[in-house]
């Protein structure tokens, strides 16, 4: 019984690092700023962020073809200051 109890410790307390490592990336991540982008990307944005549906307080991208959401996720990355990698 102690050898299962100590497994569940060591497995619970992995899942706590994770949450926590989770949250202070989260906390780091610079915010959305629009400035950051030109007239012509808010205009381009604005259409492709209106057919992002929301299902359980999560988006659902399932309408956007694979060029839309690249291109969406490029403008959001360059709206926080970051690089867009690509995607698959």
């Amino acid at each position: 019984m102690a050898g299962a109890a100590g497994r569940l410790d060591r497995r619970l307390r992995a899942v706590e690092a994770r949450h926590t490592a989770r949250r202070a990336t989260i906390v780091a991540d610079p915010p959305f700023d629009p400035a950051r982008l030109t007239e012509a990307e808010l205009t381009e944005l604005e259409p492709l962020k209106r057919r992002v549906a929301w299902r359980d307080g999560r988006p659902d991208f399932a309408a956007l073809s694979d060029a839309e959401f690249e291109r969406l996720a490029w403008l959001y990355y360059k709206g926080k200051g970051r690089a867009w990698r690509g995607g698959s």
